[in-house]
């Protein structure tokens, strides 16, 4: 019900283009370059570091309005699964990105995002029919399904099967940087299309690996894996699982991340440098291949229990339409695409 295909795949975007021209046959005789350039005046511009850069800057609002940072996981969720459905540009994208963020606040926060607070981020580039358009696009093609399970959802009961000889505070270690881990999980584009459960059980168990053993045993561990099949129906050492656990290592450590100290890592992989990231799409250019930087996100192991406040500016983040002048529309599938899409 809520899995994501790959639609970023070559094969994908290729059976979405055949899909669209069939539904418009004379697309291909008006646009004798219809093959080449459908790409790139499309889904072609949309990429694995677009989502990651729009990503944070779902964090940034987040944390800018003091919501609960799991609303992004949310938000991602309906922007991916609207993506399966149809071929946008990057106005598009940008307009329903900051519509499902929108959705998942409604959705899931007591306080709510006034629609006057979504355009000014925009800098009034989108109008509140805009918004509306698309929010009715996308409960259309998601059919309703609003209520995706997240991978620190999957985390929170998990950790509720650890031994009872298992430590608070070790409990509590655990969750936190699972959360993290998992909240780097939402940005990347790899686990798209992986179960939220074996990114949340990669993230535990990824999490229990930065404990020296005096305060896990390998007795403990063994039981909880043990309940976690027993219960959940899931191996650790299943090959989904086990991408997953490898890919959080490589996030967590080319990142610069510490745990416990300022020298440990997870695993030996070297730092590597990354250029700062943006406070708005306007920042986000089409020729970027370095992975994001991540810098929405921090880690620190808290010892007293309290509960962890993301640490943020008090400034507001821009959509800007300076750098968009150059895109081009697509035809929409349906009449609230078209409507959402009349700005151009």
């Amino acid at each position: 019900m809520y899995q994501c295909s790959d639609y970023l795949s070559p094969e994908f975007q290729m059976g979405q283009q055949r899909a669209s021209l069939a539904r418009e046959p004379g697309l291909s005789s008006s646009s004798p370059s219809s093959d080449s350039t459908s790409s790139s005046s499309s889904t072609g511009v949309i990429n694995d570091v677009w989502r990651e850069k729009i990503c944070e800057w779902c964090y940034q609002v987040v944390d800018h309005f003091e919501f609960n940072r799991e609303i992004v996981s949310i938000a991602m969720s309906y922007l991916d699964r609207y993506l399966v459905t149809r071929q946008v540009t990057k106005k598009i994208f940008q307009l329903a990105a900051m519509t499902c963020l929108y959705l998942a606040i409604k959705l899931y926060e007591s306080r709510k995002l006034r629609i006057s607070s979504l355009i000014e981020l925009s800098r009034g580039y989108f109008s509140p029919e805009h918004i509306n358009a698309m929010e009715e696009s996308i409960l259309r093609s998601l059919k309703w399904q609003m209520h995706p399970p997240t991978s620190l959802c999957f985390a929170r009961h998990f950790i509720l099967l650890l031994p009872n000889d298992c430590s608070s505070s070790v409990k509590h270690e655990i969750m936190e940087l699972s959360r993290f881990l998992t909240e780097l999980s939402v940005c990347d584009y790899f686990f798209v299309t992986r179960n939220p459960s074996s990114a949340a059980l990669a993230a535990i168990l990824t999490s229990m690996e930065t404990l020296p053993k005096n305060r896990l045993s390998f007795r403990t561990k063994n039981e909880f894996l043990s309940a976690i099949a027993n219960v959940a129906n899931i191996q650790y050492d299943a090959e989904e699982v086990t991408e997953c656990r490898e890919r959080l290592k490589e996030m967590y450590n080319r990142g610069g991340y510490n745990c416990h100290s300022q020298t440990e890592k997870i695993i030996d992989y070297p730092a590597q440098d990354r250029g700062p990231s943006p406070d708005s799409v306007a920042a986000f250019k089409d020729h970027e291949s370095h992975p994001t930087n991540y810098n929405t996100h921090s880690y620190q192991p808290d010892s007293t229990h309290q509960k962890r406040k993301p640490s943020h500016e008090s400034r507001t983040y821009y959509y800007n339409e300076s750098q968009n002048q150059d895109l081009s529309s697509s035809s929409a599938e349906d009449h609230t695409t078209n409507k959402a899409a009349r700005y151009y």
